[in-house]
């Protein structure tokens, strides 16, 4: 990370338009990396457009559809079974489409059909393909794609598990609840097996990066990156009320920070609504349910028809204890709302006083301060609202993609 705290790709963003990037970074330059390589990503599960596969499909179409980068690579996308609107020609199964879609959905509670897709991901693998992992790929795949002579790309899209586990009891101890799951020693331990052979590592956040390096990941290896949104997708219409609507969009769940800021809202006695967007865990919509009962609280279930409801909003909150960089911050920024975070929510795409507020989880009195301050204030939120805005214009899908596909270029020319 920069010593402003920028993500590196950020700063690529700002100091030369793309061409000159990926002119510098394997385009024609002497001794540089000429030929295309395949980009071969490694998710073996249900390809649909949220999640996990939504953001391997949003970075791989980037490419598909940039002259400049599918001259450099050529994308695979490795999976169990599409969705059908996931489909893609760039998808790839161990089986034709009608029969993979039915050992997905005979073979969904096992493992059978991934670790097949595995396997044929691995025989196909060739000598100077980019062998991009995401999360469920198994150490030795990891060890048998370097063995192949592939370079290895870990995407880590959240702090390193024993960490992940530690900020999760940390919440809940806070809160005086019983502890709820965490990642159990052996995906601990299979983790840390998978470092020693990964070449790159595309962390999304300072705290990401922070916890890998303490796990046993090389700094050396890691490539800061970020995620990113649509302007296709995602195109909300401003329509603020007369009341001030605060918007929480997240997994209602204690390692997000929902019962902690329900506890803030109820004691910041505001003249204004929180709206409360996704699932809610079955031990917060019972310990919470009073809370949620107030009517200063407006609760809509999972919904993927966002853009209304940041449209209508006045101010972002996610007071998460563990994040990687949510793609839900990314919609905050487009939708130009100011942002209340804690440092694992912000991540380095949201700053303090710039775009918005920073408050550690679990701190009551911070928040409550924070949401007082918010409100009180109209000409801080459009201050940082037209900077959130701002901001967004940096995190479209195709720039973020460029920026990791230069970085990759850079290092391979740096070998």
């Amino acid at each position: 990370m920069s010593e402003s705290g920028d993500v590196e790709g950020n700063t690529f963003a700002h100091a030369s338009p793309l061409t000159e990037l990926l002119a510098t970074a394997g385009g024609g330059t002497p001794g540089s990396i000429s030929r295309r390589r395949r980009l071969r990503l490694l998710f073996p599960c249900h390809a649909v457009t949220s999640g996990i596969s939504g953001v391997a499909l949003q970075l791989l179409d980037s490419v598909v559809s940039n002259p400049q980068l599918s001259g450099h690579f050529a994308p695979e996308y490795w999976m169990t079974a599409p969705q059908t609107e996931a489909r893609r020609p760039y998808l790839r199964t161990a089986l034709p489409r009608l029969p993979a879609r039915i050992a997905f959905r005979l073979t969904c509670t096992s493992n059978w059909y991934r670790r097949l897709v595995t396997r044929r991901y691995l025989r196909d693998a060739k000598e100077g393909d980019f062998a991009w992992l995401f999360p469920s790929v198994e150490a030795h795949v990891y060890r048998e794609a370097k063995e192949r002579g592939c370079t290895v790309v870990k995407e880590i899209v959240n702090t390193a598990l024993g960490a992940h586990g530690d900020s999760v009891r940390h919440a809940y101890e806070s809160l005086g609840w019983p502890v709820g799951y965490v990642p159990p020693q052996a995906d601990i331990d299979e983790e840390c097996e998978q470092l020693p052979y990964a070449d790159h590592l595309f962390s999304c956040s300072p705290e990401v990066s922070r916890t890998f390096i303490e796990a046993g990941a090389s700094a050396s290896r890691i490539i800061e990156t970020s995620y990113g949104w649509s302007p296709e997708a995602f195109q909300p219409v401003q329509r603020r009320g007369e009341k001030l609507r605060f918007l929480f969009v997240a997994s209602g769940c204690v390692r997000k920070g929902l019962p902690h800021l329900l506890q803030a809202w109820d004691r910041a006695k505001l003249d204004a609504t929180l709206v409360v967007v996704g699932r809610l865990e079955d031990d917060v919509a019972t310990r919470c349910a009073s809370l949620l009962r107030s009517p200063s609280i407006e609760y809509h279930n999972y919904t993927s028809d966002l853009a209304p409801l940041y449209g209508g909003a006045d101010v972002f909150v996610l007071p998460s204890f563990e994040e990687g960089s949510p793609l839900v911050g990314y919609l905050a920024l487009a939708a130009g709302l100011p942002c209340l975070m804690t440092p694992a929510s912000a991540g380095w795409v949201v700053r303090e006083g710039v775009e918005g507020l920073i408050a550690d989880p679990g701190d009551t009195n911070a928040w409550v301060e924070l949401l007082r301050r918010a409100a009180g204030d109209a000409d801080l939120r459009a201050r940082l609202g037209a900077n959130a805005l701002e901001r967004s214009r940096e995190y479209t899908w195709d720039k973020v993609m460029a920026r990791r596909c230069a970085a990759l270029l850079q290092r391979l020319d740096g070998q």
